[in-house]
């Protein structure tokens, strides 16, 4: 399983200005330096998380449909908006899309969902890489809908490394990430994903 961006996000979850109102910094001149300060943020937390924070299209490969008890295929790029499509390489090796009345997708679920609908069964399809697409839209609407938490842990991410701009900080006691960081992701954080 594996998960392929076919449309990134555009934008950031945070303004410059607001990066600068916590590092209180009033020149422009890194301006530049604190945007990749927050797009560098935004990405550590996303994968901290596991989770999209700005609209992306997404596209989950798998080698098939599931078997066994669970027959569910999980988003783990929450939030899910839309799934676009499902797609599987049929046995005669032709990309072909599920009907969309064959499944329901449950993105209020966490993670979110895709569940075969009531009397439908999963079709025949070859086992192999990228055997089964799931094409979906995760993210928040907008960067006003990024939960403040993660917000805040951002602000602090970029604070930290403005002011400790090498890798090794004299005098302290290392930790992965700054003191707050941690309590503030974990208040946002699902535990830990269902296995396939």
């Amino acid at each position: 399983m594996s998960y392929q961006v076919v449309t990134p996000a555009s934008g950031l979850i945070l303004t410059t200005a607001e990066a600068k109102a916590q590092i209180v910094v009033e020149h422009s001149a890194d301006d530049a330096y604190i945007d990749g300060l927050i797009a560098a943020a935004q990405r550590l937390i996303e994968t901290k998380l596991s989770r999209q924070l700005l609209p992306a299209t997404l596209r989950l490969h798998r080698d098939r449909f599931p078997c066994g008890s669970d027959r569910t295929i999980w988003l783990r790029r929450p939030p899910v908006q839309s799934v676009e499509s499902v797609k599987y390489v049929a046995s005669d090796g032709t990309l072909t899309t599920l009907d969309p009345s064959a499944y329901i997708v449950d993105e209020f679920f966490t993670p979110p969902r895709i569940v075969r609908a009531n009397g439908a069964s999963w079709p025949a399809a070859r086992v192999g890489p990228q055997a089964v697409q799931v094409t979906f839209v995760a993210g928040y609407v907008n960067a006003a809908a990024v939960p403040a938490t993660i917000k805040q842990a951002a602000l602090l991410l970029i604070d930290h490394w403005y002011e400790n701009r090498s890798a090794v900080a004299f005098g302290t006691i290392a930790s992965d990430l700054p003191q707050g960081v941690e309590a503030l992701l974990s208040a946002e954080s699902w535990g830990g994903w269902c296995d396939e």
